[in-house]
């Protein structure tokens, strides 16, 4: 609230403008220009400031708001005229305890970690966080990035999930063997969603000793094993921090005997 003091008689305004500082306007909070009337007889005004939430984690963050120019007879005081707004960033951090991450998230270090389906703030929405692989089929080829997105296991680079149902025993391949891919890759297997603790890595391979497609002086990482039916999730990530493009192969036994342009690789 905003008070005027050495009486309330006479009806006065004040401007007031929201300033910029390690808060952004528009990013964290919402600008705000404007004139602030007291009415005869009042003596303090209710204001709101408006903060929003970009759902990147950026610790507190702050703003000023400052009076100036004041009418009817009134004056700004100098030494109250600015005033500092601190935010404490409350976008997926701070928990403090899982029941406070929604859809069966969990809270780890402070930051509620989704489950697979589910992301966003505290994990209070349904947008899907995975891509399905169709499973209608014995081979499924897709192309891929992990320049955007964010870090949530493994090395520091930003990871990408697919969720792939298995209907019968049967022989998995994951192979990131493709002109596309032009980063040192990772891949990681799970069954079940890799974000909750029922999830188990199953393997995990960095440079794959099956691909004939030189992209760089690295083999592109693939999978191989058998699997019995159930949910299986696959994360691509980079090596460290390494991101880039990739071609994405998956595939059950019956369909190919290995990865297509398989072979002998040089790089190492």
């Amino acid at each position: 609230a905003l008070s005027r003091i050495g009486g309330s008689s006479g009806k006065i305004t004040v401007d007031l403008e929201t300033i910029e500082g390690s808060a952004k306007a528009g990013k964290n909070y919402v600008y705000l220009k404007k004139s602030i009337t007291f009415a005869d007889g009042v003596n303090s005004v209710t204001l709101s400031l408006n903060t929003t939430r970009d759902g990147n984690f950026t610790g507190t963050t702050s703003f000023t708001a400052a009076l100036s120019f004041a009418t009817g007879g009134a004056e700004v005081d100098t030494l109250r005229s600015l005033f500092t707004v601190n935010i404490l960033d409350l976008d997926g951090a701070g928990c403090g305890s899982d029941s406070l991450c929604s859809n069966n998230g969990v809270c780890r270090n402070q930051t509620c970690v989704c489950n697979c389906g589910v992301t966003g703030l505290f994990c209070q929405n349904s947008n899907t966080s995975v891509i399905s692989l169709p499973t209608n089929g014995c081979v499924f080829n897709m192309a891929g990035s992990n320049r955007q997105g964010r870090n949530i296991l493994g090395y520091p680079s930003n990871d990408v999930i697919y969720s792939v149902v298995i209907n019968m025993t049967t022989t998995l391949t994951v192979s990131l063997c493709s002109a596309q891919t032009n980063f040192d890759t990772y891949l990681r297997l799970y069954s079940g969603c890799p974000l909750q603790m029922s999830g188990l890595e199953l393997m995990a391979n960095d440079d794959g000793p099956y691909c004939s497609v030189d992209t760089a002086s690295y083999e592109p990482s693939y999978i191989s094993t058998t699997v019995a039916p159930g949910t299986y999730s696959i994360v691509v990530e980079g090596l460290s921090h390494n991101h880039g493009e990739y071609g994405l192969t998956v595939t059950t036994s019956g369909c190919h005997s290995q990865p297509p342009g398989s072979g002998s690789g040089s790089g190492s």
